[in-house]
C-alpha cells in the first residue's frame, strides 16, 4: 500500500498539469451495475461515476479501469483507499490515457457529458377488470446519466402501497433503462400516474394512466339483454316475412272480373 501511494504521489508531482483538470468535478462513486449487451446477455459491471455520469468501468480480465469512450470528467473526491486504488490503476496506464485526455479536454473544452431525457411508458400487465389486482409499470429508457427518480401517484397523491424498482441497466450505447411497478386494484374513475425526475429535464414529466372504461352491469344482465334482443329481432323479421308472403298469396289468388 505504501509503495502504491508513493507511486501515486510521484505521478501527481511530475504530471500535475495533466491531473489538475480532473479536480474540476465534484463527486466520484464506484458502483456495481447490470449491463445488457446487444446479444441479450446480462453481465455485472463495476463502474466509476463522476458527477453521476459513467467515466470508466473496471475490466476484470486486465484488472484495470478503462475509460468510457466519450468520458469528459475526471476523478476527484474519493475515500483514501479508493483514491489510492483508482488513481494507481489510472496512472499505471497514463502513457496511453494522457494523450487521450489531452485531446478530449481540447475538443470538449472540459465540458461535461451530454444529458439525454428518458422516454417514459406506463402500462398494465393484463387487461383491466374493475376491482381485480394487476401490476402497473412505469418504464424509462434511453436516458443519461443514471440519476433518475420515479414516483407513482394515485389520484394526484403519492401511491400508498409498496413500489418495486428494477436494477439500473445500461446498454452498449451507455444509455440507461429502468422500470418500476406497483400492485393496484383499479376502479372506474381512478387515475394513476408516474412522475419522473431527471437531471436532463427542467421540470418533472408525468405520464397518466386510467383504467379502460367498461360496463358496470353484471355479466348475466348482459347475457339476458342479448337473448331478449335477439328474440325481438326474430319476431320483427318473422312479421315482415309473413306480411310479404300474404301479399304475394293474395295477388296470385285474386281473379279478374268478367262482364
Amino acid at each position: 500500500m505504501n509503495k502504491m501511494l508513493s507511486i501515486t504521489l510521484v505521478y501527481l508531482v511530475l504530471l500535475w498539469k495533466e491531473v489538475a483538470p480532473w479536480t474540476d468535478y465534484q463527486t466520484v462513486n464506484i458502483l456495481a451495475l447490470t449491463r445488457l449487451k446487444n446479444n441479450g446477455s446480462v453481465d455485472q459491471e463495476v463502474v466509476v461515476l463522476v458527477n453521476d455520469a459513467i467515466f470508466a468501468y473496471f475490466e476484470r480480465r486486465n484488472k484495470t479501469f478503462v475509460l468510457r469512450p466519450s468520458a469528459s470528467a475526471g476523478f476527484n473526491v474519493l475515500e483514501d483507499s479508493e483514491r489510492e486504488f483508482c488513481m494507481y490503476e489510472v496512472l499505471r496506464g497514463f502513457s496511453r490515457q494522457k494523450e487521450y485526455l489531452d485531446k478530449l479536454i481540447m475538443e470538449t473544452k472540459a465540458a461535461k457529458p451530454p444529458k439525454v431525457s428518458p422516454s417514459i411508458n406506463v402500462y398494465s400487465q393484463f387487461p383491466v377488470i374493475p376491482g381485480d389486482p394487476i401490476y402497473l409499470y412505469c418504464y424509462a429508457t434511453g436516458f443519461y446519466p443514471g440519476d433518475i427518480k420515479m414516483t407513482f401517484l394515485q389520484n394526484g397523491h403519492p401511491f400508498p402501497g409498496e413500489a418495486v424498482t428494477s436494477d439500473l441497466v445500461y446498454g452498449e450505447d451507455w444509455s440507461f433503462r429502468v422500470f418500476k411497478y406497483v400492485a393496484i386494484s383499479p376502479l372506474p374513475g381512478e387515475e394513476y400516474s408516474c412522475k419522473v425526475e431527471h437531471s436532463s429535464m427542467k421540470k418533472a414529466k408525468t405520464v397518466i394512466w386510467r383504467p379502460a372504461q367498461q360496463s358496470s352491469l353484471p355479466s348475466w344482465v348482459l347475457v339476458v339483454c342479448e337473448v331478449v334482443g335477439g328474440f325481438a329481432v326474430g319476431i320483427i323479421v318473422g312479421v315482415i316475412v309473413s306480411v310479404l308472403m300474404w301479399r304475394i298469396y293474395t295477388a296470385l289468388t285474386k281473379k279478374p272480373m268478367v262482364r
